[in-house]
C-alpha cells in the first residue's frame, strides 16, 4: 500500500514536502485543490477553488495537523478540537485564555486605558489589587498587546492618507521576509498586512503632500527589485479608526 509523503511545517507556517517518493492521494474529488503556486506556498493553496467546506477540510488535513496549527497560531487563537470543527453558531470553537471578568476588563480598557485600577476594578466588580494582577497577566500573555495613544495625522501635519496594495515579484519566503523588515523599518508605513488575494501586502501610509508621497514611492517601491507593482488608493474620508475589537464572552463553567 502506498504511503503518503510526510509533510513538515517551518516556523513561518510554510509547508515543505519531504522525500518526493509518491504524491499523496487527495481525499477530495478534485486533486487540483492540493496544487500550490510553488513549494511552501500555503497562501496559494488556500486560494485554490474548492466546491465545499468539506473539500477544504479534507485537502487541508493532508498538509497540517491540529498540533501543527497549535505551533503556528498565536495564543489565544488555538483550536480546541479538530482545526475544521465548527461550533453550533458556525464560528470557530476557541480555547479561551481569559474568563468573563477578564473580558469585562478588556472591554473597559479598549474604550479608555487611562482609567485607574480602582475605577476599572469597580466597573468589573474587583478590588484595585485584583484588577492590577489581572491587567499584568493580560499584558504578559500578550492578550493586551500595547497601551498607546491614537494621534491625529492631520493635526501633526500629515493629512494625506493612502492604502497601498503591493504585489511582489515572486512569492518566496526570503523575499516576503525582506519586505516585512522594510515595512517595520519605515516610519511612513503606519500599518502593514500580509494578505490573500491579488495583492501580497496592504499598507496604510501618511504623507505631508503628494510630492512627499511620490518621493517615498521612488525610495520604497521603485528602488526595490522584489516589488512587481503597487496600487495607491487615496483616502478621501476616514470614516472610522481605532483598535477596539469585539470581545467574545466565555461561557460560565
Amino acid at each position: 500500500m502506498a504511503t503518503r509523503n510526510p509533510t513538515t511545517i517551518d516556523e513561518r507556517g510554510a509547508c515543505n514536502k519531504v522525500a518526493p517518493t509518491q504524491r499523496p492521494k487527495a481525499s477530495c474529488s478534485n486533486p487540483d485543490h492540493l496544487r500550490m503556486n510553488g513549494p511552501g506556498n500555503l497562501k496559494g493553496h488556500l486560494q485554490s477553488p474548492a466546491r465545499s467546506l468539506v473539500e477544504i477540510h479534507q485537502a487541508f488535513r493532508i498538509l497540517v495537523s491540529a498540533n501543527d496549527l497549535r505551533r503556528i497560531l498565536p495564543r489565544p487563537v488555538w483550536f480546541s478540537a479538530s482545526p475544521w470543527h465548527f461550533a453550533k453558531n458556525s464560528s470557530w470553537s476557541l480555547n479561551m485564555q481569559y474568563d468573563r471578568t477578564d473580558a469585562r476588563i478588556l472591554e473597559i480598557v479598549q474604550k479608555n486605558n487611562r482609567l485607574t485600577s480602582e475605577v476599572i476594578g469597580e466597573m468589573a466588580g474587583l478590588s484595585a489589587t485584583a484588577c492590577q494582577r489581572r491587567l499584568k497577566r493580560l499584558r504578559s500573555e500578550g492578550i493586551i498587546e500595547a497601551d498607546v495613544s491614537i494621534v491625529s495625522a492631520k493635526a501633526v501635519g500629515r493629512p494625506i492618507q493612502m492604502l497601498v496594495l503591493v504585489t511582489l515579484e515572486r512569492e518566496r519566503s526570503d523575499i516576503i521576509d525582506r519586505f516585512k523588515k522594510a515595512i517595520k523599518a519605515s516610519a511612513e508605513v503606519v500599518n502593514g498586512f500580509y494578505v490573500t488575494g491579488d495583492a501580497d501586502f496592504v499598507l496604510y501610509l501618511t504623507a505631508r503632500t503628494m510630492e512627499d508621497y511620490e518621493q517615498f514611492t521612488r525610495r520604497f517601491f521603485y528602488e526595490n527589485s522584489d516589488i512587481k507593482g503597487f496600487k495607491t488608493l487615496v483616502v478621501m474620508d476616514r470614516v472610522k479608526a481605532g483598535f477596539a475589537i469585539p470581545i467574545e464572552i466565555p461561557d460560565e463553567e
